[in-house]
């Protein structure tokens, strides 16, 4: 179409600029939907060296137009420092994802009570020593004490009937299990804190032969 246009017939400026934003989200919608085919292809675990930075940023491209719905502000403070963790970027992005929007979901509930309050999820990442960081923090209306242990089992949902399976979590408990990842939790009324640590690879030096 830009190459068509007829300069002398209207405002060619204004006709290629609208065209030129077309075709760049034309091209973002291609390479999210691609994205997509990806994530939600079938097959076997394919861990490899990866950047955990990467990670959390495709997985937010995913879903930040249903937190930008809701009015929800997503926060970064990603270390560029951290090292290469072992393990498959597909199943690290759905660990991902499916913490947030489970804070999602926690935010929409207190937003239906809370006056002049705003939903915030904040993803940070930090190196550390043998083990790489990501904490996702949110300021909902935390997940009570007493069913806190209970969270990762199959079927285990605390949100309205029809709002969840209960499956989420304990898929995120396999894949942090198949990457040998810890996961700490904190959580009052202020909000909700998931700390991750993957274990970084440390070369071993071989012995000097005498």
């Amino acid at each position: 179409m830009i190459d068509d246009i007829n300069y002398e017939e209207f405002d060619a400026l204004q006709a290629v600029a609208d065209l030129m934003k077309i075709c760049s989200l034309v091209d973002k919608s291609s390479s999210i939907i691609n994205h997509i085919r990806s994530f939600s292809r079938k097959g076997s675990v394919s861990k490899k060296m990866v950047d955990l930075n990467t990670i959390i940023l495709n997985a937010i491209e995913l879903i930040n137009p249903q937190l930008k719905k809701n009015d929800i502000d997503i926060l970064f403070t990603l270390d560029e420092t951290i090292p290469e963790i072992f393990g498959d970027s597909i199943s690290l992005e759905q660990l991902i994802i499916n913490i947030i929007l489970n804070s999602r979901d926690a935010i929409v509930e207190k937003q239906i009570t809370a006056n002049e309050y705003r939903g915030q999820i904040r993803i940070t990442t930090n190196p550390g020593g043998t083990a790489v960081r990501m904490t996702i923090e949110d300021n909902g209306p935390g997940i009570p004490e007493d069913i806190q242990p209970k969270i990762w089992s199959p079927f285990f949902t605390s949100k309205k009937r029809n709002n969840g399976t209960g499956i989420g979590l304990s898929i995120c408990n396999k894949i942090l299990k198949d990457h040998q990842a810890e996961v700490n939790l904190q959580s009052d009324s202020e909000g909700t804190v998931f700390i991750f640590d993957f274990p970084v690879k440390v070369e071993r030096r071989s012995r000097p032969r005498d």
